[in-house]
């Protein structure tokens, strides 16, 4: 895929826009769309930074960051696999990880990010499936990736065929965000986004980017866990957005 820039124009109807992208680096918050046929298009309200190009056919929707990263742990990976994740890492996996039966590995650190090396060890040692990182505003160590890392992990994705769940609850916060790792391994990668932790705590509304392989399996896990999001906080996320008062919460909290 190619990265593309989203450009409006005087479009700001509820038709489908000109391009549909999922933005997965944030200075400003998400539009969401209400397609005619029921479906979402996530869209950027700027055009400043690098993007996923996709289309709503890969965004699933769940409640909250952390029903995402359960569904996703609990539909890609089975009971007694290994994930790769820092050796400080966010709690809630580690919760979710045991609920599941599901074993976390750390992997060998340089300077608060993964190295290669750890990364080639525990795929061949551990036998890891995937690994799971936090790219910005990393949770409990507030480190933000490099660039460098980013490539390296996506092209590690490629090479091995391994699962890599990027958790992006955060970039919103990011005043020049870096492409996230789905940009450079978007048929490798499971992003997730959420509005809880940027625009309001109670706001249990998250967005999944799913390649082609897993979309099916992880539309049948939400679906299970959910049977639907709150229509009450869908409307009221996508009313913050539409009157311009996430941006505000967003740029109050950078």
């Amino acid at each position: 895929m190619d990265a593309r820039s989203s450009s409006w124009g005087n479009n700001t109807g509820f038709g489908s826009p000109p391009a549909n992208e999922i933005i997965c680096g944030s200075a400003a918050v998400f539009k969401i769309l209400l397609m005619n046929d029921g479906g979402l298009d996530l869209i950027r309200s700027d055009n400043k930074c690098s993007i996923l190009p996709t289309d709503k056919e890969h965004v699933l929707l769940a409640a909250g960051g952390q029903n995402a990263l359960t569904a996703s742990l609990g539909t890609l990976l089975e009971r007694g696999d290994k994930l790769g994740t820092d050796p400080l890492t966010y709690p809630g996996v580690k919760t979710a990880a045991k609920l599941l039966g599901i074993h976390l590995i750390p992997i060998q650190h340089n300077d608060y990010e993964m190295t290669e090396e750890g990364i080639r060890y525990a795929i061949q040692n551990e036998k890891i499936k995937g690994i799971y990182v936090i790219q910005d505003y990393h949770n409990p160590t507030s480190h933000i990736m490099s660039l460098e890392t980013r490539k390296m992990i996506a092209g590690l994705a490629r090479e091995k065929n391994i699962l890599v769940i990027e958790d992006g609850i955060n970039n919103l916060l990011a005043e020049n965000p870096l492409p996230p790792i789905a940009f450079f391994a978007p048929e490798q990668v499971i992003y997730l986004s959420s509005l809880s932790k940027t625009i309001a705590a109670g706001l249990r509304t998250a967005f999944v980017y799913v390649p082609d392989q897993y979309h099916r399996s992880l539309a049948t896990t939400l679906y299970t866990m959910n049977i639907s999001i709150s229509p009450l906080l869908a409307a009221v996320s996508a009313g913050l957005i539409a009157d311009g008062m996430a941006d505000e919460i967003v740029c109050g909290r950078k």
